[in-house]
């Protein structure tokens, strides 16, 4: 899913690298009709969806059909999983279902704590980032600067489909983590040195190979991070129509306020932290984040 995301990213950049504003503003009317026609032909509906409504039988063949599986037998562990939790609801309140579906008691504690952290670090990250992205590729090499940052997402993912099952979504998280934080860390560090030639966009050709390469790489790690968490995030283990609506349009929502409460958020830092730049910032929160993810649950290893 996220693949086709960054991949319509990287294509929408390469159709504005290629063709006029006025003709591709009216060819992204295409994409959302092909998309609907998609969802009703293609798309399986949701097992737990069709369970509710009684159709047993199209619930364990959904079910099959999902989990790539030959028979309904092989399926059965997982749909007698299912089953308990339909039933469940009848003994257990709302609130206390959708704590137990978002996150397991033990791992209750440690999340309060890391939820915080990665709302605190994406609100300081992206604008630090984007502000390096801005300076460094977009008044650099404009358009195509755009188009080398999505087609580093689509990389990163493809590379990501590959790597998960070798490695684990647990090492991927910790790698985008770590490595993310030790970008920013370096981009601070040629910040301090040279903040007045960032400043003010003064930096030679030469001097921007460093930076921008650093950028890419950030870029790189935290997409290679981050499809293992997103899965989790919308809800893969009953997918349906409806829910893959809701997932888009609270992203959609998220994303809005998202940008709104980040720049409020920097403003603030700013007053507070007049001669600290908020990419340093931003390498603290991460590699503390780092070392709670590396100490918490070995049951998210794979």
């Amino acid at each position: 899913m996220i693949l086709f995301v960054y991949l319509g990213v990287f294509m929408v950049n390469l159709f504005a690298y290629l063709m006029d504003i006025k003709m591709l503003l009216k060819a992204m009317a295409i994409p959302p009709i092909i998309f609907v026609i998609a969802i009703y032909a293609w798309m399986i509906e949701s097992p737990y969806y069709l369970f509710q409504r009684g159709m047993v039988l199209e619930s364990k063949i959904s079910l099959k059909n999902l989990r790539d599986r030959n028979t309904v037998l092989e399926i059965d562990k997982e749909y007698r999983s299912m089953v308990a939790f339909f039933n469940s609801r009848f003994f257990k309140k709302p609130k206390q279902l959708m704590l137990e579906s978002l996150c397991p008691n033990g791992l209750r504690p440690l999340t309060l704590i890391i939820l915080p952290i990665l709302c605190m670090s994406q609100m300081i990250g992206i604008t630090a980032i984007s502000d390096y992205a801005q300076i460094l590729i977009r008044n650099a090499y404009k358009v195509s600067g755009r188009l080398v940052t999505s087609c580093i997402d689509v990389f990163s993912i493809i590379l990501c489909m590959f790597a998960i099952e070798r490695f684990g979504r647990k090492f991927l998280l910790l790698l985008t983590i770590f490595g993310s934080a030790l970008c920013c860390l370096t981009l601070a560090i040629y910040n301090l040195k040279n903040e007045d030639q960032c400043r003010q966009n003064l930096l030679l050709a030469d001097n921007k190979i460093l930076p921008m390469t650093i950028l890419c790489t950030y870029y790189a790690i935290y997409a290679l991070g981050f499809i293992p968490v997103f899965p989790i995030v919308a809800g893969e283990i009953f997918p349906c129509r409806a829910k893959t609506a809701a997932v888009g349009m609270c992203w959609y929502v998220a994303s809005v306020l998202h940008v709104f409460l980040h720049r409020k958020f920097l403003q603030g830092v700013e007053r507070s932290y007049k001669y600290v730049p908020s990419i340093y910032l931003l390498y603290n929160i991460r590699i503390h984040r780092f070392a709670l993810c590396y100490y918490s649950d070995a049951r998210n290893q794979g």
